[in-house]
């Protein structure tokens, strides 16, 4: 497992565990979250329960929580997955706009990643998709320097491919 605990501004960025995930599941459906997701469909506790299995046996998909040290509160969470030896897929960047108002989060988190996959993973590559009206999400994505490479359409909205060289 990859991705040492860090501590940022009162955040820790841990591995996800089976505590934490029915905070995940229930991060996700809200329909503000589940919008931006290719798959939208809401998550039951028996399929999260399933898909966490299936995530403990697989060794291509990193799963983190990010903690709010002053509570210990489950204020978001983020995904490298897809790894093979040269790159991996980013995404699943959910952060609980209830628990935790602060700007910079998610370019914090994303940073953190590319670092976890360039000096621990030693992957040349981090490709993405995001949806072309996730303004905050691109936002993000340009700034940590995230490059377009194409665009589809995907249940008649657009989407956006983009990639980092590490």
């Amino acid at each position: 497992m990859y991705g040492n605990i860090v501590d940022y501004e009162g955040i820790h960025v841990r591995l996800l565990s089976e505590f934490d995930i029915e905070t995940l599941r229930t991060l996700r459906n809200k329909d503000k979250n589940r919008i931006n997701f290719i798959y939208q469909k809401e998550i039951s506790h028996n399929e999260q329960s399933a898909w966490y299995d299936s995530y403990c046996k697989n060794n291509t998909d990193y799963m983190y929580s990010i903690i709010r040290k002053s509570d210990n509160a489950l204020i978001g969470f983020a995904a490298l997955y897809n790894i093979n030896h040269d790159e991996a897929e980013f995404g699943r960047l959910l952060v609980d706009k209830e628990k935790y108002k602060q700007s910079g989060l998610g370019t914090y988190i994303l940073k953190h990643l590319i670092s976890i996959a360039k000096e621990e993973l030693h992957l040349k590559k981090i490709t993405l998709e995001v949806f072309s009206d996730n303004i905050p999400a691109l936002t993000i994505y340009n700034r940590c320097g995230f490059k377009e490479y194409s665009r589809s359409i995907i249940n008649d909205r657009e989407i956006i491919k983009m990639e980092l060289y590490l």
